[in-house]
């Protein structure tokens, strides 16, 4: 038994955000989809330094990505425009077939297969959500229970690797 925080989105902006595990940006794409939200958008050097921050600075998908494999059209998959903001790695991006995006731990990003495994990691977004009541849900105080690795809470199966619902 371990002392584990319920997963908690964290918060920025007017957007909660949360890193989980993804074998492919297909997979963390519809991760995030099903989370409710979409992988993330960086739209400024402050945003990028939180999503650095909040995957304690290991590389993870975000949701940059080229649908037309031109190497030129890059676009949020959540649909945010205008693509204003970008924070490629030197030589970034360099290869038509690699049409999906990952951030390094250093925070550059580089454009990579949607088949590639790593990072294995992925941040997922989505708009703040309040309760029934209309109370902003970052009102309510997080609750820490007592539980052992992936128990159901809930409702949703818990891991606390990763803390998130599984």
């Amino acid at each position: 038994w371990t002392l584990t925080r319920l997963a908690v989105p964290e918060r920025y902006r007017d957007r909660e955000f949360r890193v989980f595990t993804a074998t492919s940006w297909d997979a963390a794409r519809l991760q995030a989809v099903q989370w409710g939200g979409d992988l993330v958008s960086v739209v400024d050097a402050d945003e990028n330094a939180f999503v650095q921050a909040l995957t304690e600075y290991q590389a993870t998908f975000i949701g940059l990505h080229n649908p037309s494999k031109d190497n030129t059209t890059w676009v949020w998959s959540d649909g945010t425009v205008p693509f204003a903001f970008a924070n490629w790695n030197n030589g970034e991006p360099n290869t038509a077939n690699e049409t999906v995006t990952m951030m390094y731990s250093n925070g550059l990003w580089n454009d990579s297969s949607p088949t590639h495994w790593y990072p294995g990691r992925a941040v997922a977004m989505r708009r703040r959500r309040t309760l029934p009541d209309g109370t902003p849900a970052e009102r309510v105080q997080a609750r820490y229970v007592e539980c052992p690795r992936s128990v159901r809470v809930q409702g949703s199966y818990y891991d606390d690797e990763f803390g998130r619902s599984v």
